[in-house]
């Protein structure tokens, strides 16, 4: 390592720093500088942000997109921009600048003949990589999925955006009808009833030049089962995907796989194909999650926005083929910490007395009996019963409690809190709803205060949020908000001195005077501190991040807790 003192750089001359992408980063320490060639921006390690930070010129500004969102990837911020609606839209450029991109086509349609079995649809074509972009409106064309057809199926929409074009997938042939075209990721074989002769070869998958789609793979080769039901028998070829070719007979045509991309801040599977039918068993249509073809019912279809291939059918007996699933487009770019309008920082200070957050590979590796506070204290967590540690080492990683006798007991608290108090979760719950009783608590403690889930004010459709809270002069407890089951959400409880509130993602719903000195005890996650094993009062689901703070925090303060962990959630 080099260090450079009162050293002069003449006009003619540069200075070149070190350049790597994003996984050669050196060990982090203050003042560090180097470009990015992952990102195509200088960079410079901040120590308070305990993350690298855009030092070069101030990010891409773009509106335009069906979501548009942020994310934390390895450390740094990114603008998301999803294009998920069939047709034009524009991605309008305001400060010029790098992205990453994906381009997804739509997945060709299933096939079927009377009498005869069809085959998957190839799936949707796909190209990624890295654009530099002006300020301009781009055209963004996401294409259709193609649609079931008898004898063919129907060819996906192709999808444009800056100027490159991903083809969309090859229909499936059916049975007796020509050899499907090549598309995207191919098309899927045909059906060859007994020995007719029509033993039909998948279409091939295109393979066009740098202005098109690079990603493809044949589909299956119709056939014959001469086992299945005492006699001959159609089965078709699955559709390519972009991960896998097609699969043929025997054992029925599985689509081929997809290919896994992060861009999101998800890791999804896109261009699956479709699955083939061989006498009632319909091949799975790869990652993509694409059609499963099948006789006697109709195909599941393809997943929207996804680019796989639609299933194959068999009319005669009311298994219809499925549509190819529609195209999207997905943008990305490095967010400069000083520039950003919308990414937002979340809470960083001393209040914090204990934060469980399991996507911290601190916090648990995913075996043992403690988790670990991974903030400010030496704050432990003594797992009893030992819940579920679900996607560990990842950023949904979560506890799953049984709702009978799975919690976390806290011990070593540095600060108890006294006058003011803020109790914080991200949760999914999974007990069905049900007026009237109350159905788990996220934390709690032994002397009555309760944060978590009640009975619904709605009927039954959803959980309410339901805040609790003990002091010396009274416990106030209210029962307001929507939580969905099986859904995400992110429930707070304040006190602060004056009034107790409660938030469900970032909505006020509950707000009341009070008074007196937070009541002590022993702190739990995951159940109620007066009923620890009841049964009733045990949260059933997960609990992902668990934060306790000595204060109240501001609503503005909620808020930005929630937008900045949100994309882990999908919410």
């Amino acid at each position: 390592m080099a260090i450079l003192k009162n050293t002069t750089v003449t006009n003619s001359d540069s200075l070149r720093l070190p350049v790597g992408g994003t996984a050669a980063r050196p060990t982090p320490a203050q003042g560090q500088t180097r470009f990015n060639s992952n990102l195509g921006q200088i960079e410079t390690y901040d120590t308070v942000l305990a993350s690298w930070q855009n030092a070069g010129p101030p990010s891409v500004t773009a509106t335009g997109g069906n979501a548009v969102y942020d994310i934390v990837t390895e450390g740094t911020p990114y603008r998301v921009h999803v294009f998920r609606s069939t047709g034009n839209s524009t991605f309008t450029v305001t400060r010029p600048g790098r992205v990453e991109y994906l381009i997804v086509a739509g997945g060709g349609g299933g096939s079927g003949n009377f009498y005869d079995d069809g085959a998957g649809g190839g799936a949707g074509g796909l190209i990624t990589g890295v654009i530099t972009v002006t300020p301009q409106a781009y055209t963004v064309a996401v294409g259709a999925g193609g649609p079931f057809q008898e004898g063919a199926g129907g060819f996906g929409g192709n999808t444009v955006a800056f100027g490159l074009t991903a083809l969309g997938g090859g229909g499936g042939a059916g049975h007796r009808s020509s050899a499907p075209s090549g598309g995207g990721s191919g098309g899927g074989g045909g059906g060859s009833f007994l020995n007719d002769g029509l033993n039909v070869e998948g279409g091939p998958a295109a393979q066009p030049g740098s202005a098109s789609g690079g990603f493809g793979n044949n589909g299956g080769r119709g056939g014959i089962n001469n086992t299945l039901q005492g006699g001959g028998y159609p089965q078709s070829g699955g559709g390519g995907g972009a991960g896998a070719p097609g699969s043929s007979p025997p054992g029925g045509g599985r689509g081929g796989a997809g290919l896994s991309f992060s861009i999101s801040g998800f890791s999804t599977f896109y261009a699956g194909g479709g699955g083939g039918i061989a006498a009632g068993l319909g091949g799975i249509g790869g990652g993509a999650q694409a059609s499963t073809g099948r006789s006697g019912a109709p195909a599941r279809p393809a997943t929207p926005n996804t680019g796989g291939g639609g299933g194959g059918g068999r009319p005669n007996d009311s298994g219809l083929g499925s549509n190819g699933g529609s195209g999207i487009v997905i943008i990305r770019y490095p967010l400069r910490q000083t520039n950003k309008t919308s990414l937002i920082t979340e809470v960083r200070d001393t209040s914090i007395i204990a934060n469980f957050n399991l996507a911290d590979a601190n916090a648990y590796p995913g075996n043992g009996s403690q988790v670990y506070d991974t903030k400010f204290s030496n704050t432990i967590g003594i797992l009893v019963n030992t819940p579920v540690v679900r996607e560990v080492g990842t950023h949904r990683a979560s506890f799953n409690y049984n709702g009978a006798n799975q919690h976390i007991r806290l011990e070593n608290f540095k600060t108890v809190p006294s006058s003011q108090i803020t109790c914080e979760a991200w949760v999914f719950p999974e007990r069905a709803p049900s007026t009237g009783t109350v159905r788990g608590a996220a934390w709690s403690n032994s002397a009555s205060t309760y944060l978590g889930i009640i009975d619904s004010t709605d009927g039954g459709a959803t959980h309410s949020l339901h805040w609790a809270l003990q002091t010396s002069n009274s416990r106030t407890g209210g029962s307001n908000g929507s939580i969905p089951r099986n859904n995400w959400s992110h429930i707070v409880g304040t006190y602060d001195g004056a009034r107790t509130r409660g938030y469900v993602n970032g909505v006020l719903v509950y707000d009341v005077a009070q008074t007196g000195t937070v009541s002590g005890g022993t702190w739990y996650i995951g159940t109620y501190g007066q009923g620890i094993n009841d049964g009733t009062h045990n949260w059933q689901g997960n609990i992902s991040m668990a934060r306790m703070y000595s204060r109240a925090l501001t609503a503005q303060e909620i808020i930005n807790n929630l937008n900045v962990n949100r994309w882990r959630f999908g919410i």
